[in-house]
């Protein structure tokens, strides 16, 4: 073989074959980001177009329903597997 590529076929009927949908959210984003970016101009300042992490979670209390916790010694996830 040394470093021959091989053209592999597939044999799908065409009612099965969809687009993907994973650019369709990226030109969105370009889009609006154009937008952001000429609105900006326009008054002259400076706008964030970076995707932003996902703040954390709030905080929230968990319920044992009257059972105590469990307290696992360090490597426990070991027993686990």
């Amino acid at each position: 073989m040394k470093g021959k590529i091989f053209a592999k076929r597939i044999n799908v009927p065409i009612e099965n074959i969809k687009c993907s949908k994973n650019r369709d959210s990226f030109l969105k984003r370009v889009k609006e980001n154009d937008q952001k970016k000429k609105e900006a101009k326009e008054k002259g300042s400076w706008v964030q177009l970076k995707c932003q992490l996902a703040p954390p979670r709030e905080e929230h209390f968990v319920r044992t329903s009257g059972k105590e916790p469990e307290l696992l010694p360090v490597n426990s996830w070991h027993e686990f597997m």
